[in-house]
């Protein structure tokens, strides 16, 4: 199994998970870098508040990057009631 970059970027701070393990805060706009082993994985993007959640699964390439966009949350916040997840 090989190594891939996952690259990073949130509209809003929020918590970032991989299998279900805490891997990195990111600040609104920030953008991180972070490597990863090869393979599915489930990735969830969480507020801070942890009200809203962005749960997907992703599939990293070996030797390779995968960039990750959310602008969800933002969304979310902007819309919800404090009740909604996006699978």
């Amino acid at each position: 199994m090989g190594k891939t970059t996952l690259i990073l970027k949130c509209t809003v701070d929020c918590r970032v998970r991989l299998d279900g393990e805490f891997i990195t805060s990111l600040k609104e706009d920030e953008v991180k870098k972070i490597t990863i082993d090869s393979g599915d994985h489930l990735l969830e993007l969480e507020n801070h508040s942890r009200y809203l959640t962005n749960t997907r699964i992703i599939h990293a390439p070996a030797g390779g990057n995968l960039v990750i966009f959310d602008d969800e949350l933002k969304k979310m916040r902007r819309d919800s009631d404090g009740s909604h997840s996006l699978l």
